[in-house]
């Protein structure tokens, strides 16, 4: 199973989810766009609908369960299917994570997410938002995406986790002062420690960002 973010061409046709059943040698698209939802929205055979696929993992306890984030939206399905999708039979068939934690950081303006799962099942999901995200500096709210939410799944449902951000001369930054995180944005559950996960970003702030320019 291989998945595509970015389109080509400006249709779903070469984005999405792609499962080979001969060693690699065909792919088949599994998302998109040979069926529609209940509410008139297009989807694929598997229940996964079209659009960019930024992320997708395989749950290291159970080699068969799957994850991916999925971009309804860019493709026109609409953003209401867009989301964290989970397939317990190596890709064959999904479905949305119903949970109103996560399914609240899914919006137009996402330009990104992730998601990591540690070998002791804690699950670990963060989301980039190109418009509207949290603010550390002025003028630091870029068109192409800041962390805007990070979550921990521990087996009792989700919860939110505080955005990282440090603290400089002129002001609080997160992970992408330099509003890059459509490409550049990380997320991995430590191996050993369940309750560390490491996010990365863009780049660090330079000294004097967001200072006042001197008259």
């Amino acid at each position: 199973v291989v998945s595509a973010d970015f389109r080509g061409d400006g249709t779903c046709a070469d984005d999405g989810l792609f499962k080979s059943t001969n060693s690699g040698a065909t792919f088949t698209q599994i998302s998109c766009c040979t069926g529609f939802s209940p509410d008139g929205h297009e989807v694929g055979p598997s229940g996964l609908p079209g659009g960019p696929i930024s992320d997708l993992q395989q749950d290291p306890l159970v080699p068969g369960t799957l994850y991916v984030t999925s971009f309804a939206g860019p493709c026109g399905d609409g953003t209401q299917l867009s989301g964290l999708y989970v397939s317990q039979d190596f890709g064959d068939n999904w479905g949305l994570a119903i949970d109103p934690v996560i399914n609240g950081a899914f919006a137009d303006n996402i330009s990104n997410a992730k998601v990591s799962i540690s070998p002791s099942g804690a699950i670990y999901f963060g989301v980039e938002n190109s418009h509207g995200a949290p603010v550390f500096a002025p003028g630091f709210d870029g068109p192409n995406g800041m962390l805007s939410g990070l979550f921990r799944h521990g087996g009792g449902g989700w919860s939110s986790l505080d955005i990282p951000q440090t603290t400089e001369a002129c002001g609080r930054f997160g992970i992408n002062p330099g509003d890059q995180g459509n490409i550049h944005f990380s997320l991995v559950a430590d191996p050993t420690n369940s309750n560390l996960v490491y996010v990365g970003g863009d780049r660090q702030p330079a000294g004097n960002e967001a200072c006042p320019t001197p008259a």
